[in-house]
């Protein structure tokens, strides 16, 4: 049983024991005298329901669809037209506006081409944007500052740095001498018994390379791509005149580059023919 149920028959029982039993008779359309069951309407609502208790309608605005006068067409209209009938007769040309044709002909092709005005970040800036992110979050603090700290001065925030850390072990510490190591005295002396012992004087050397060094390379004369790039030098100093290069403080040669405008020649009696 519902919950409900159970507790309203709990408080019919204890109703009924305080006030008599209470006998529920079944009633019809002629015997509702005493009965606080309600077989009809409210004698004060109408067929459309209770209206007096619905909400007043709000005020109207401003007057709406009301007619108005037509003057024709306003003088500044009239004016435009007039000059633009009287332009076109001068130049003999018809003046044509809103048309498919029109459209196509005027038609800005940069519109064509959208901007994107949310292009994607660079991968370094996005790891740049996380880096900051995930150390912003680990400082506890905002990494761009926007105005001056007021409590630092001229020469910066030195309150805000870092305390030297101590080292995490002892450096520098002097070392007692003991001598040679036992096992380096123990090596020794088997090597000098056993020198004795074969009556011969260990001297160790270096072993031999086993890679062939400073062999003879045979000389085949210059090389067919230096000859032809020393040979399009000269035949490129013979148009221009000599070309000097320079060397930097590191030693590094200096040459002409595409950026660098000293790279052309601007002479005016010099004319490139290009086939």
């Amino acid at each position: 049983m519902d919950n409900e149920i159970a507790t309203s028959l709990a408080n019919t029982v204890s109703a009924e024991s305080q006030i008599g039993k209470w006998n529920v008779v079944q009633l019809d359309s002629e015997n509702t005298e005493g009965s606080d069951v309600m077989l009809y309407s409210d004698p004060i609502c109408n067929s459309a329901g209770c209206t007096q208790y619905a909400h007043p309608e709000p005020p109207k605005g401003p007057p709406m669809d009301y007619p108005v006068p037509s003057f024709g067409k306003d003088p500044d209209m009239t004016g435009t037209m007039n000059s633009l009938e009287i332009a076109e007769k001068m130049n003999n040309h018809k003046l044509i506006m809103g048309t498919p044709e029109s459209k196509a002909k005027w038609h800005i092709v940069a519109k064509d081409t959208l901007y994107d005005y949310h292009p994607s970040l660079d991968k370094d800036v996005i790891s740049t944007n996380k880096h900051i992110a995930e150390a912003e979050d680990r400082l506890g603090q905002t990494m761009v500052q926007i105005g001056d700290d007021p409590i630092c001065s001229s020469a910066g925030c030195t309150q805000y740095e870092h305390p030297k850390k101590k080292d995490g072990y002892p450096m520098n510490y002097p070392v007692p001498n003991f001598g040679v190591d036992q096992e380096m005295k123990d090596q020794e002396a088997s090597l000098k018994q056993t020198e004795e012992k074969l009556n011969h004087k260990f001297v160790p050397k270096e072993s031999a390379d086993p890679n062939p060094m400073n062999y003879k390379v045979p000389n085949f004369g210059v090389d067919q791509d230096i000859k032809d790039a020393t040979e399009n030098i000269s035949n490129a100093e013979e148009a221009l005149g000599p070309w000097n290069p320079t060397q930097d403080k590191n030693g590094v040669w200096l040459v002409p580059q595409a950026f660098s405008a000293s790279s052309y020649s601007y002479d005016p009696g010099h004319v490139d023919h290009f086939v």
